[in-house]
């Protein structure tokens, strides 16, 4: 059975079969669909189809609209080189190699059987270490970054962490849709992040010629491999015009092309099982015109069942993606950033695999580009797992988010303040996630289900080691979710938590300095971690299950902890009932209603010392309820105690 839908196989036969019979498809085609009705994948294919059988169309109108269609796509692709050709000039007057990519590409090295094949954009690629380069020039010329790509928050782990970014004019976003222009990759592949794939790109790369200019291209078979892969991921509109880049790559180079090759860089770089699913779709959708002894996988190419599941799900709805075919894609990924371990089996390397998730590292790279380090003089370094920087903050990708701190020796408590917000949807279990460093396993957060305010998280660090002079740390999401699923935007990630801060630094506030105020502008609000609704003239609600507080320091011997209770909902007779923790040891219980007296001060004795320099205040509420659920107002929150200062006695 065809994988794609009957209409798309008749408008790929349209364009590449011989005229005659390309006619027959294409007059199929006319009884089965509109013209007006075609977008994405099937309109890049109509000025291919009008070059094939453009005069032989019968009917006049139609036949028009199409010789329209490929003006229009040829006074584009212009456009594109043009464009493309000038970034060039740019960059090559920085000294900073560029290969012209995809599309653009195929058009140079193809002529014209390539010539109204539809350029969307131009497509780049510069040396990994130029990168920083490359994308500054670009910002220089006044291109603009793509949506969820903040420019100015870009940071040195951002460049491994991503494999391109896409640019628009000068006028995004004064005008409503961000259309790329260009896409400057330092990786030609989003699924490999081994090094040495681009250095052999560019090694293998011949030359073109632009407007009576030289370019480097790379080669016909990466060029294939590069179409194969990019266009078998799953995308809302099927993609299936890939398999028009490739058959004509097979008509026009014939024995030229070197399928040994082809499939030797597919199988050292794990794609052999994406690129056997890729030729067996296109021959079952078209006749493939070479013999298929020649395009099957080689023998000896040994594929295994993981390998295969990955290339099957990448083309699935990232909405329908079960946990297990999320792992396989993440096991594939860490596996592509090595060479030593793509190029193995994957059954030989499982346990490397394991150990990599277990204990991700730095990558050396980080510490060999001197010129990268300076440029962006980090403290924080994404590893795996996160999207790009957005304005306020970036999110976790996967079920395994890691990261690397750079770090002071001589800090005797360690530690992090993580600002985020979890994904949430209606039905989506309360996020938690545990948090490892250095493979060692530190703390377990949680998000409380409901809470639509930002969470803040301390994060105890173990101490470095003489040697060392950064941490790795790793979150392991336990319910990451994709809005798609449930309706909220198209967005098709898999999403855990938006990391809108992580900071080393933090205001000095003990207990001991004087009472802390919860009251609307108070400067002791930073202390608030989670649970909070906002401040009020008197002081503050919380919010849900659970809310926290943190101050530096001890609580003195012989001294309690005063927790001054202004109110607390309860309405209809109901009572407000819970616990109160101080780092993590239970300290007190209360039950109060609305004939309590308010406002009180609820007492507690802190624990022994714990060993540490910060002082977690925790309140757990086991009856929230909002004024909405109780025909009181509009106010959705589920209300707890309101609390209007914290004080030792």
């Amino acid at each position: 059975m065809p994988r794609i839908a009957e209409p798309q196989r008749l408008l790929l036969l349209a364009a590449l079969e011989a005229p005659d019979v390309a006619l027959e498809h294409f007059l199929a085609w006319r009884k089965l669909a509109e013209l007006n009705d075609v977008t994405g994948p099937e309109l890049r294919l109509l000025p291919l189809i009008y070059q094939n059988i453009g005069p032989r169309i019968p009917d006049v109108p139609l036949r028009q609209r199409l010789r329209g269609i490929a003006r229009h796509a040829w006074l584009q692709n212009r456009t594109r080189l043009d464009l493309c050709l000038s970034i060039i000039d740019c960059l090559s007057a920085r000294h900073i190699p560029v290969l012209l990519m995809k599309g653009t590409a195929i058009i140079l090295l193809l002529g014209d059987a390539g010539e109204l094949r539809t350029m969307a954009d131009c497509d780049l690629l510069v040396p990994e270490e130029r990168a920083p380069e490359a994308f500054a020039t670009l910002l220089d010329l006044g291109f603009r970054c793509e949506p969820g790509f903040a420019a100015d928050r870009a940071s040195l782990g951002d460049f491994r962490l991503r494999h391109a970014v896409a640019f628009a004019g000068r006028n995004w976003p004064q005008t409503r849709h961000f259309v790329s222009l260009v896409d400057l990759h330092w990786r030609p592949l989003a699924e490999i992040r081994a090094e040495e794939f681009a250095r052999e790109i560019f090694d293998r790369s011949v030359p073109a010629g632009l407007a009576g200019r030289p370019v480097q291209v790379p080669s016909i078979e990466d060029l294939f491999l590069q179409s194969v892969v990019h266009g078998t991921k799953w995308a809302a509109n099927k993609r299936f015009d890939w398999m028009a880049d490739c058959l004509v790559v097979m008509q026009r180079v014939g024995t030229q092309f070197d399928w040994a090759r082809l499939w030797e860089t597919a199988e050292r770089f794990g794609l052999a099982a994406i690129l056997n699913e890729a030729l067996e779709s296109l021959a079952e959708t078209v006749a493939v015109p070479i013999a298929p002894a020649v395009w099957r996988p080689p023998a000896g190419c040994r594929i295994s069942s993981v390998e295969h599941r990955e290339a099957r799900v990448r083309q699935e709805d990232p909405s329908t993606r079960s946990r297990a075919d999320w792992l396989a894609l993440e096991l594939h990924r860490v596996r592509r950033e090595e060479l030593q371990l793509s190029a193995s089996r994957f059954e030989t390397v499982l346990p490397a695999l394991r150990d990599r998730i277990r204990v991700p590292r730095l990558p050396p790279s980080f510490y060999r580009i001197e010129a990268w380090r300076e440029r962006f003089p980090d403290t924080f370094w994404f590893l795996s797992g996160w999207s790009g920087p957005e304005a306020e903050g970036r999110w976790t990708e996967c079920s395994l988010a890691s990261l690397a701190v750079r770090m002071r020796c001589s800090e005797k408590y360690p530690r992090l303040l993580l600002s985020s917000l979890p994904f949430m949807a209606p039905g989506h279990p309360a996020q938690r996630a545990d948090f490892y460093a250095d493979g060692r396993f530190m703390a377990r957060l949680d998000w409380p289900l409901g809470s639509a305010l930002p969470h803040r998280h301390i994060l105890d660090l173990p101490p470095l080691g003489r040697e060392q002079d950064h941490v790795v740390l790793q979150f392991r999401i336990a319910h990451p979710g994709v809005p798609a699923r449930y309706g909220i935007n198209t967005d098709d990630r898999w999403l855990g938590f938006f990391l809108i801060e992580l900071s080393r630094e933090w205001r000095q506030r003990r207990l001991t300095d004087g009472p802390i105020a919860l009251e609307s502008g108070s400067a002791d609000l930073d202390l608030l971690l989670h649970g909070w609704g906002a401040a009020e003239r008197t002081g503050c609600w919380t919010t849900g299950r659970s809310a926290a507080l943190r101050w530096d320091g001890d609580i003195p011997r012989g001294t309690r902890v005063a927790v001054t209770i202004a109110a607390c909902f309860a309405p209809n007779h109901r009572q407000t009932t819970g616990r109160v923790f101080i780092n993590n040891r239970l300290v007190g219980r209360f039950r109060l209603g609305s004939n309590s007296s308010m406002p009180t001060d609820l007492l507690m004795r802190p624990p022994p010392r714990q060993g540490s320099d910060v002082t977690v205040l925790r309140f757990e509420i086991d009856n929230p309820i909002s004024p909405a659920a109780c025909g009181l107002s509009d106010d959705a929150r589920d209300l707890g105690l309101f609390i209007s200062k914290i004080s030792v006695v």
